[in-house]
């Protein structure tokens, strides 16, 4: 079961239970079974937290393999122009090439950045959306379950 599954079964709990009073707003509802969702909820946050520190992890494994891919394209350059050296002509050719090269990898591994950079940011956004609809659903069913002013007073603590 998903974290949004146990979401909306809780919104669901809260809003189908019986509101009986027992005065300034207190309601009895079917705790356990509230209390149980909650905690499923709380159970896979753990999850969703680990998703997002393996999402980190494989940007820093994408620069660092870049990183290494650029190093062996800038060392073979350098071998193959070593072996060019001979004459001054083919040196200077030789050392513009890479050169070129150079600038080819760093564009490369800008763009592998960007778009590394692009996508763990959009997997972060997925996760602080998730995130702030467990607040909001908690919030919500505080709402419901707590006078407004206990709610206050315990925000003052």
């Amino acid at each position: 079961m998903h974290v949004n599954d146990l979401l909306n079964n809780l919104i669901t709990k809260l809003q189908a239970a019986k509101k009986q009073s027992l005065g300034r707003g207190y309601l009895i509802g079917e705790k356990d079974e509230l209390i149980s969702l909650l905690e499923d909820v709380r159970a896979l946050l753990p999850t969703v937290v680990h998703e997002a520190e393996e999402i980190l992890q494989k940007k820093d494994q994408l620069i660092y393999e870049a990183k290494l891919q650029a190093e062996k394209i800038i060392e073979q350059a350098n071998l193959q122009r070593d072996k060019l050296a001979s004459s001054h002509e083919v040196l200077l050719t030789a050392a513009a090439e890479a050169e070129a090269m150079r600038q080819e990898v760093s564009a490369e591994v800008a763009k592998l950045r960007a778009e590394t950079d692009d996508y763990i940011d959009k997997q972060l956004a997925r996760f602080e959306l998730a995130l702030t609809k467990v607040l909001g659903s908690v919030r919500k069913g505080r709402d419901r379950l707590t006078p407004a002013s206990s709610y206050e007073d315990l925000s003052e603590q």
